[in-house]
């Protein structure tokens, strides 16, 4: 619909990534405008629009979007007729040895995430120097603020190489914590300028990249 970043033309029609048994999920902006959810992208698609402020699904109609635009998880429960829609207020890189988020980035469309030529310094510790970072993202529902923290799905890593299989940058939810599930750094990384991009896109594995400039 007009509100979708894909417009009204239903053959150019989001995706949404399954998550289980009639769950889907859709990380994406909305803007002021209309939009429906289908089931396909032909002329019989069936289809379906929220109700209850945005917290259920009943078949045929469209859902009204005032105001500027936002970023949102969508959420759709078709075997409870549920949606949930959560508002994402921003996505941050967390670095594990200073326990708090270093730089944003910005969203720049089709579910992604990135900021360019940012610096990077591995924190001095007496030890050695540390690597570790995770993404966390603030959040907004039903008023109240939350978090989801894109992690590994590994507790514990070593740093990428050149052979590092594209699974280690996958992300998946995991629980606050300060030093577990975290990726590292690769050792070129240390003291340049990167750019880092997190694609939570439908169509594949949520994943990210980091680019030593």
């Amino acid at each position: 619909g007009t509100a979708t970043e894909a417009g009204a033309d239903v053959s150019k029609a989001l995706p949404m990534r399954r998550t289980g048994e009639g769950s889907f999920e859709l990380f994406t902006s909305l803007k002021a405008g209309n939009f429906k959810i289908v089931d396909g992208t032909g002329a019989n698609a069936k289809t379906y629009s929220a109700t209850n402020n945005l917290t259920a699904l009943r078949e045929g109609g469209e859902t009204a979007v005032a105001g500027a635009t936002k970023i949102y998880r969508i959420e759709l429960d078709f075997s409870n007729a549920a949606m949930t829609v959560t508002e994402l207020v921003e996505m941050g890189l967390w670095v594990s040895a200073q326990n708090k988020v270093t730089v944003v980035l910005p969203y720049v469309g089709n579910s992604t995430w990135k900021v360019e030529d940012t610096p990077i310094e591995f924190f001095q510790f007496d030890w050695g120097r540390d690597e570790r970072y995770k993404f966390r993202m603030r959040t907004i529902s039903n008023g109240e603020d939350g978090e989801l923290w894109f992690s590994s799905f590994n507790r514990d890593n070593s740093r990428p190489g050149s052979g590092s299989p594209a699974s280690y940058f996958f992300l998946t939810l995991q629980p606050p914590s300060q030093w577990d599930y975290t990726f590292k750094f690769a050792t070129e990384v240390d003291m340049r300028n990167a750019d880092i991009t997190v694609k939570l896109q439908p169509v594949a594995d949520y994943t990210h990249r980091v680019a030593v400039r």
